[in-house]
């Protein structure tokens, strides 16, 4: 299946072998290949003309812009040459999104993704989304607090109608500035995760007594209920047993199910 701009750009160009065919007495024939004789276009970066556009649309197809009149005067000719032209670009318009795709699946698989709140790390391309799901189930509160509540750009005022708009605004706009939200920390495999300090309490004493031994700092929180529904292959927290079971049958767990089916065969027997 095509594009849609290559659709419409085969029906154009079918149009203009057509137009070209037509006596030069017609008016559809006037109106595409003729010029005004008083008049001028503005500056400024004016709108293309039809047939700028046209002109586009051939060398974008790799025909010759001097010569395509003379091809067009065939009708079949000029068909099949539009058709070809539009197979060639859809095969090199395939091919640049695979290539493109597989290098940033490449890319992706360099670095390590840590959750912003505890020392949950994973690697990989698929280590994105367990960090993000694991953010989701075992902090809720703190995702639940840092949610938007205005879709307005802190940095040049550009108000976005979603919350994808305003992700994809920052990150073409800003790229230097991180999206809002809790979302996943890149880190290199060779860069150490970098050090969460504490925030110090306001009602804690400014010269606390030498005595008093420091405390460790607290792990952190993790719902009790779901402490017993953790991914033995991968260390994904789910929420319920059945969540649990459904993770380990699917696709990134897809040998635990086989061992929890060979277990239970050699129960049976």
């Amino acid at each position: 299946m095509f594009k849609i701009e290559n659709i419409i750009r085969q029906r154009r160009l079918r149009w203009a072998g057509h137009l070209s065919r037509m006596l030069d007495t017609r008016i559809p024939h006037k109106i595409a290949f003729s010029e005004l004789k008083v008049g001028k276009r503005p500056q400024c970066k004016p709108k293309k003309r039809w047939a700028d556009i046209l002109k586009e649309d051939i060398q974008l197809m790799g025909l010759d812009v001097k010569t395509w009149r003379m091809v067009a005067a065939d009708r079949r000719t000029w068909g099949s040459k539009v058709q070809d032209a539009i197979h060639g670009a859809h095969e090199a318009q395939l091919s640049a999104a695979t290539e493109k795709r597989t290098n940033r699946h490449e890319e992706e698989e360099k670095w390590d993704w840590k959750c912003p709140l505890c020392n949950f790390l994973r690697h990989g391309r698929r280590g994105r989304q367990y960090v993000q799901s694991h953010i989701t189930q075992c902090h809720r509160d703190e995702a639940q607090a840092q949610q938007l509540t205005s879709l307005t750009c802190t940095h040049c005022n550009y108000t976005c109608a979603t919350k994808s708009g305003l992700t994809s605004h920052l990150r073409h706009k800003h790229p230097g500035e991180p999206p809002p939200g809790l979302r996943p920390q890149k880190l290199l495999p060779a860069q150490t995760a970098p050090p969460t300090t504490p925030v110090p309490s306001l009602l804690a004493p400014a010269h606390p007594a030498p005595s008093a031994p420091t405390p460790a700092p607290a792990a952190p929180p993790t719902p009790a209920n779901l402490s017993g529904f953790t991914c033995e292959r991968c260390g994904r927290v789910c929420a319920s047993r059945a969540g649990l079971i459904s993770h380990s049958r699917g696709k990134s767990c897809r040998g635990q199910s086989l061992e929890r089916g060979g277990n239970a065969r050699t129960t049976n027997a």
